[in-house]
């Protein structure tokens, strides 16, 4: 490999215009680059493009750059990567009866891929808690199961109030590679697993799927018992604001932890509401949350008696 020399002045790392000019001055190419990627970001890994013959305005695009392989990048050689969604977390279970807990992975493409060294955690600070095996594979659009129990249970247990889980790559002598995956859960019941679910803007979330299925495509997620059914967040002069909540099944709910009656559902975000102590939602029925005095509302709206109007919500 031959080393051109030194250049004057530093790359920022913000980042900046680039053009490589030939002899006679000409633009070879040039580009703009910036801190896209938290691993290129400072922690050490470099940029390098998706395809090897990108040119022009595809160039100044984030989304036709990765970060390296490895920290330190491969200066002088070819930066092998597998591309992001090759191996996801496809479902994962953090509430079973002993140590039952497991996480799915499932390989998105039509060839095995080898995840022996890989790690999983259920730290993003500590990323190699459990390395998988070597010389173990997914086959093509297949799923492998990784269970407490069997496999991560010495190293790491999932929770059931959520947390994150993490799969990242490895290789033999121990250092991480740049592909990442990450499932962020919330709080869950017993025997209810978390799916991936991508919604129709793109994004990725983890949401309590409708029944577990270990090895299998994802169940549709789980909807209800309650829904949000109108939110009024805008209204005119004379009106108030409220969230309009639906009991979607045949089945009346309880606001609440029938073993902790203190322990009440609750409203959060921009704003924030927890329910009476013995709150609960009559079998198909409704309630509101409004920001004003529940019985002016009621007043004002005509609302029938049979529904119920919480409030006032903080925010």
């Amino acid at each position: 490999m031959t080393i051109a020399g030194q250049y004057d002045g530093n790359l920022a790392n913000g980042g900046e215009h680039l053009r490589l000019a030939d002899a006679a001055g000409g633009t070879v190419f040039e580009f703009d680059y910036a801190d896209w990627y938290p691993l290129a970001d400072g922690e050490g890994w470099s940029l390098a493009p998706v395809e090897a013959d990108l040119t022009g305005e595809a160039l100044n695009l984030p989304e036709n750059w990765r970060p390296s392989e490895f920290a330190g990048g491969s200066p002088g050689g070819d930066d092998n990567y597998i591309p992001a969604g090759t191996v996801v977390i496809n479902e994962l279970l953090a509430h079973s009866t002993g140590p039952g807990d497991w996480i799915e992975l499932h390989n998105t493409t039509d060839q095995p891929i080898d995840i022996g060294y890989w790690y999983l955690s259920d730290s993003a600070d500590d990323l190699r808690k459990y390395q998988i095996p070597a010389g173990t594979t997914i086959g093509p659009h297949g799923y492998l199961i990784f269970t407490q129990q069997d496999h991560f249970g010495a190293a790491f247990a999932l929770s059931r109030h959520g947390e994150e889980a993490c799969l990242t790559g490895g290789s033999a002598d121990g250092r991480l590679t740049s592909y990442r995956q990450r499932a962020n859960f919330g709080a869950s019941d017993q025997g209810v697993s978390f799916v991936r679910y991508v919604s129709g803007d793109g994004r990725v979330h983890f949401v309590a799927g409708s029944g577990p299925t270990p090895g299998s495509p994802n169940a549709a997620p789980l909807v209800g018992p309650v829904v949000i059914n109108e939110i009024m967040y805008n209204p005119a002069d004379t009106g108030q604001e409220y969230l309009e909540l639906h009991n979607i099944t045949s089945q009346p709910v309880r606001l609440y932890d029938p073993a902790y009656p203190d322990h009440t559902w609750a409203v959060d975000g921009g704003v924030r509401f927890s329910f009476p102590t013995g709150s609960e939602l009559p079998a198909g029925g409704y309630a509101l949350v409004t920001g004003t005095d529940p019985a002016a509302f009621r007043d004002q709206f005509d609302i029938p008696p049979e529904v119920a109007v919480y409030g006032p919500y903080d925010g």
